[in-house]
């Protein structure tokens, strides 16, 4: 008489439900993981925008702000203002090299200090007209893009940024 083998082992249907079911476990877990990875970066970066804040307006009640009313744009005193920070209070140095000067404002990236995306910050500072003082610290946030001119009073895109405005007096 014959004996009947049982094959021991996993049909094709068994293992596809496995595969299937270890899918939308793994899926399930990226997403998890990477919302909180965000959460952290977002909360990382605006850390590092309260500090600044706090110590850029201890830097303009200790020393005033930074305010050039000629038509030449001094680039000296500038650097100058700029090491003041460095020196005395932000703890974060500059990337001289992409120091970009306009008619009422300057731009400059941050070298040592960066945002949860481990990226530079961007230092906007007016130094002439009744503006003279206010500064952003800006992050380009998820898509590390920084693009200030489609800012507009209640939106900044997706942006993370803090505005300093010096206090009357």
């Amino acid at each position: 008489m014959h004996r009947l083998r049982h094959n021991k082992g996993f049909t094709l249907i068994e293992t596809l439900i496995v595969v299937v079911i270890m899918g939308v476990l793994i899926t399930t877990v990226t997403i998890a993981v990477s919302g909180s990875m965000r959460q952290g970066r977002i909360s990382s970066t605006t850390n590092s925008l309260q500090l600044f804040s706090a110590d850029m307006e201890e830097v303009m009640s200790q020393y005033g702000v930074l305010s050039i009313t000629e038509e030449d744009t001094e680039r000296s005193q500038i650097l100058e203002f700029l090491n003041l920070l460095e020196t005395y209070y932000l703890h974060s140095y500059f990337d001289k090299d992409t120091l970009d000067i306009y008619d009422n404002f300057f731009e400059i990236q941050t070298s040592t200090l960066q945002d949860g995306w481990d990226k530079p910050f961007l230092l906007r500072y007016c130094f002439s007209g009744v503006n003279a003082g206010y500064c952003l610290l800006v992050s380009g946030g998820d898509n590390e893009t920084i693009d200030c001119t489609e800012y507009t009073n209640t939106s900044f895109g997706d942006d993370i940024l803090v505005a300093v405005i010096p206090k009357a007096g």
